[in-house]
């Protein structure tokens, strides 16, 4: 009986140190231009892997959401200014897309707006897509997971 090919098997997960020997061995090369899919808020996590792309000088285009919650407290709103300036500051190639959580009748419409903006991408361009999770809703995650995947051509797609 043959296992099934679940929709992550294609994904690389590295996790610790191994990210950073991943983006030092493989997205640094000369041949390799990265699509950053992230986002831009609050959570400290959310410039770690921008920071690394700089350190290790790869090539980078990115597209920054940065979720926009009707009720968030000045500290957050706060955190998430001075990370967006980090990350503008480690991302020179980049593109920040406010996008509200909810529309006027509370209910969730971020995601579908995120998907939205990412379809208009060229994934073609890029030989590596990377979507970092660590700053961005679940629903966005596998709301843009899907729509990335479906709309990949042959990237690795971490």
């Amino acid at each position: 009986m043959t296992k099934p090919v679940l929709r992550w098997d294609h994904c690389v997960v590295n996790r610790e140190q191994d990210v950073e020997r991943f983006v030092q061995e493989y997205l640094s090369q000369r041949d390799r231009r990265v699509c950053l899919i992230a986002g831009a808020g609050f959570d400290p996590r959310s410039t770690t892997f921008a920071d690394l792309l700089a350190k290790h000088k790869v090539r980078t285009d990115s597209l920054l959401f940065r979720e926009e919650r009707p009720a968030a407290s000045k500290k957050l709103r706060d955190a998430a200014e001075e990370n967006l300036q980090v990350l503008t500051g480690a991302l020179p190639n980049r593109r920040v897309e406010p996008l509200s959580i909810f529309n006027e009748h509370n209910l969730l419409i971020g995601g579908k707006k995120a998907v939205e903006i990412v379809s208009q991408l060229k994934l073609r361009d890029y030989s590596d897509l990377v979507l970092d999770c660590s700053a961005l809703s679940r629903e966005w995650c596998f709301r843009l997971h899907d729509s990335c995947w479906k709309a990949r051509p042959r990237q690795t797609f971490m």
